[in-house]
């Protein structure tokens, strides 16, 4: 019984631990969209992203179109649920996106998105978007 008792423990430190590692992406992707920074923005997703017929040069493009268009760029998230498996993971959050123009008022976003990650050999990566709603 001891043992039983020992890997469940074993596992659930496991799942935490990875559940973390997927919190830290999605705070990274956060504070580089604060910061502006597109490298650091993209780290926070797989070349092979997916958002219905959005790739991630779509991603890219966007990304570059904030940071010149807006004078600042805010994102702030909540994490709802993290469903976790082996190598992929379902992550549930409530964001905010404050985009200041440089002139005029600045536009707000405010929605839920459900993400999936896949974890490979550089970590955790956001693979696709799989929707919103308000």
């Amino acid at each position: 019984m001891l043992a039983v008792g020992g890997w469940m423990a074993f596992k659930a430190a496991a799942a935490l631990k990875e559940k973390q590692a997927i919190q830290a992406v999605l705070e990274e992707r956060a504070a580089a969209l604060s910061r502006k920074d597109l490298v650091g923005y993209l780290s926070c997703f797989s070349i092979e992203y997916r958002s219905g017929e959005r790739t991630y040069q779509d991603l890219r493009l966007d990304a570059e179109n904030w940071f010149a268009q807006f004078d600042a760029v805010q994102f702030s998230f909540r994490t709802l649920n993290i469903e976790l498996d082996a190598q992929r993971a379902r992550v549930e959050n409530e964001y905010q996106f404050v985009l200041n123009p440089p002139q005029g008022q600045p536009v707000r976003i405010a929605n839920r998105e459900l993400l999936e990650l896949s974890r490979g050999a550089g970590g955790w990566k956001i693979t696709a978007s799989l929707g919103g709603r308000r």
